[in-house]
Formats: structure tokens, C-alpha cells, sequence
């Protein structure tokens, strides 16, 4: 369907039979299907900028980095249509050109109109659909975590993380997608899942580091990525997604609320951290809905890398499912952000800036889903914990001569 051209004013993005879902607060009811509609000039939006336009251009020039290694005249998928390299990478240079003139809220509206189309992502209409879900994209945040770990298990530091495990093994399928399992007696079979890593110990040996407390390490499963300061040598190490098994993210917010544990408003990364260690007990039960599990690598600490491995860009990189948004592609988002000072939620502020797709993630699928990179630390972690905001989603591409 992808490969079809597309009608001239509205193209249909299929998102068949996958779940929605959050990070890893809670699933969202929304639509299966979401509408590319091609905006008009009489309705363009006004765009403005709430950062300075020199993150954007340097978040911009790692995307085209990473498009260069491409041929030209190889293509993506975006916003329904097959597009070239080459278009992604005109469309992304022209829009930095117009950024070296810090135009105007005026003059660059202006200069999107003339040389670019925009498209407007929209959910079709679905009568099991509540009325605020069918306008919306879903906008949750992401974070690197900082924790203390030791290279040795030495208690306190007793839950481990993995490097790859050489009994992964990693094979296309007859679609031609990948798929992760391991062999068995000349079987293949689907990896282990993490209540069988975790029960059964089966990947003792391969453990890379250390960690206090399973929801630290859970947490890094879940965000990818996080800067350990190991308690053996006092240096602060990055660790990067390496690998995962193949089994399908679950919320564990999802379940909690599914089982009358908690209410869905008040799912947060820190309000699953309080539940967790006030209910010991329960706690490697829920962990282990989450049948997902990721491997990991060392890394110099710096910028952190999303799957494009390009560094991300605080505000302005997004995972996306980029089987809808080509990989570095533009995008405008309207929504709003939660305001963390000293670690603590103050109030909310608009959200309305240009992203480009750097990163994706397990549990960010269909059109109507964007994580938005929030940094790294306490306070980057409590914003992207509160974030599962509705908004409003577009798709810049440069005209065609």
C-alpha cells in the first residue's frame, strides 16, 4: 500500500492490528488508522519556534549525516508516499538555509509556504474512539538515566545488566523482517523471555554491570540508554542499546491500572518507583509483564546516540516509527511540555517546535506516536516521566520542481 502513489489532496496510513502504547506508563485508546492530509495555503498553520533555531540546525545536519550514507535515489516511507534521499536531504538543507536568516515568524511561514508541502497527521474517524483521542497524536518523553553500578557483583549492586549473549541469534523471516530467537536442539525458538532470563538465571557470565535496585535497571531497559558511575574505579561509563529478544513491549503502567492497582492519571515514572517499592512483594510479578529485554555496551560518556547513531538533540530529536516517518525527516509538533525545576512539576508550558525523527523505540508504533528526547538526569527524568500529552502533529517535505 505504501508503494501505491498516493491521491493528490489525502493519503491513508495503515497501522494494522498494533497497540498504542506508552513508554511505559499506560495504553492509550486510539484509532488504528491515521490520515496524511495534504494542508492547503488557506490552511496552512502558523508555525513558530519555541527554541533557539541553532539546536534545531544542528539536530538537522546530523540527520542529513546520517542520510548521506544512503544513494539518492534509495527511498523511505513518508507521510504515505515513497520519497527519495535526495528530496529528504534537499528538504532538510533548504529549511537550514532559511534558519541562517533568523527569520521571522512572518518571514518563515512565508518561505514555507512558497517551498514546501505540509501534511497534517490525523486519526480517521472511529466511533470506539473517544472524541479527544480521534484529533490527537500521543507525545510521551524519553530521558538518559544517570545511576551508581559496580563492574562486580558486590551487595548492594546485585541486579545485573547484559551485553549480547551469544546464544541471540538474529534471522530474517519470509516478510523479510528481522526476528530474534535462539537454536535448540536444530530448532529455531523465540528468545528467552525476561521472566525466564530472570528466573532461571540463564544468562549468568554475560552480566556487564550492577545495579542497587531492579526498577533502575528496568528503567534502563525501558529509556535504552544511561551514564553509570561505577562504585569500583569512580568513572562515569555510558551504556548503549546493543540488542533485545525480540518479545514485544508490555506497560507495566497498563497493567496496574487494568488491575485496579492504580488510576491512570496518576501513572508516572515516579508514582510506578513508589508502588514498586511499597509492594516488594508484587514487584518481579509486574516487572515480568513486560515479556521485552535489551542488551547492552559500553561506551565513552557523551552525547547519547539514537538508532540512527547520530547524537540526539535535547528538545528537538524524536523516536518515531519509521515505517511512517522516513529516519531524519521534519516534523512540527503543537503540544505542551511539563516545567521541572529542582526536580519538581511546576505547571506546564506550550509546546509548538520543528523535531527531526533520530530514534525509535519498542513500544512507538503507528502515526500517531512521537517520543521527544528530553536529556539526561533528574530533571530530564522527571519531565519525561509526566509527559503522555495529546497534540498535534505535521510533515514538511520540499515541493518537487
Amino acid at each position: 500500500m505504501f508503494g501505491m502513489q498516493p491521491a493528490p489532496q489525502q493519503v491513508f496510513l495503515y497501522l494494522m492490528g498494533a497497540g498504542v502504547v506508552l513508554l511505559v506508563l499506560l495504553s492509550s485508546v486510539l484509532p488504528l488508522r491515521a490520515a496524511a492530509q495534504s494542508v492547503s495555503l488557506d490552511d496552512y498553520p502558523l508555525f513558530s519556534d519555541d527554541l533557539h533555531y541553532q539546536t534545531l540546525e544542528a539536530s538537522l545536519k546530523e540527520s542529513l549525516t546520517y542520510l548521506d550514507q544512503f544513494p539518492a535515489e534509495h527511498r523511505f516511507v513518508l507521510a504515505g508516499q515513497m520519497v527519495s534521499v535526495a528530496r529528504l536531504q534537499q528538504t532538510l538543507r533548504t529549511f537550514i538555509a532559511l534558519l541562517h536568516d533568523m527569520p521571522s515568524s512572518v518571514a518563515l511561514n512565508q518561505a514555507l509556504q512558497k517551498n514546501f508541502l505540509v501534511y497534517h497527521i490525523q486519526p480517521t474517524a472511529s466511533t470506539k474512539a473517544t472524541e479527544k483521542a480521534r484529533r490527537s497524536l500521543l507525545l510521551t518523553g524519553y530521558y538518559q538515566p544517570i545511576f551508581t553500578g559496580s563492574l562486580r557483583k558486590n551487595p548492594p549492586y546485585i541486579h545485573p545488566l547484559y551485553h549480547t549473549p551469544t546464544t541471540l541469534v538474529q534471522r530474517q523471516n519470509a516478510q523479510g523482517s528481522t526476528v530474534f530467537g535462539r537454536w535448540e536442539e536444530g530448532r529455531f525458538l523465540p528468545y528467552w523471555t525476561r521472566r525466564e532470563i530472570e528466573q532461571g538465571n540463564l544468562l549468568a557470565g554475560d552480566e556487564l554491570v550492577w545495579l542497587k535496585d531492579p526498577f533502575d535497571a528496568f528503567t534502563i531497559h525501558v529509556q535504552g540508554s544511561a551514564l553509570i558511575l561505577c562504585q569500583d574505579d569512580q568513572k562515569i561509563r555510558a551504556l548503549r542499546f546493543a540488542a533485545k529478544n525480540g518479545h514485544p513491549y508490555t506497560s507495566i503502567g497498563s497493567y496496574l491500572v487494568h488491575r485496579g492497582k492504580m488510576r491512570r492519571q496518576e501513572v508516572t515514572m515516579d508514582s510506578l518507583r513508589h508502588y514498586l517499592e511499597a509492594h516488594p512483594k508484587e514487584r518481579q510479578h509486574i516487572l515480568h509483564q513486560n515479556a521485552s529485554y535489551i542488551f547492552f555496551s559500553w561506551h565513552p560518556a557523551g552525547p547519547v546516540y539514537g538508532s540512527l547513531n547520530r547524537p540526539l538533540t535535547l528538545g528537538r530529536s524524536v523516536a518515531a516509527d519509521q515505517t511512517f516517518y522516513a529516519p531524519g525527516s521534519l516534523l512540527f509538533v503543537r503540544s505542551r511540555v511539563p516545567q521541572i525545576e529542582q526536580g519538581e512539576h511546576r505547571g506546564w508550558a506550550p509546546l509548538q517546535r520543528f523535531v527531526t525523527v533520530q530514534d525509535s523505540g519498542s513500544a512507538i508504533q503507528g502515526p500517531l506516536r512521537l517520543d521527544l528526547f528530553c536529556g539526561t538526569g533528574q530533571n530530564a527524568g522527571r519531565m519525561a516521566g509526566e509527559m503522555k500529552e495529546n497534540g498535534e502533529l505535521y510533515v514538511l517535505l520540499l515541493k518537487e520542481e
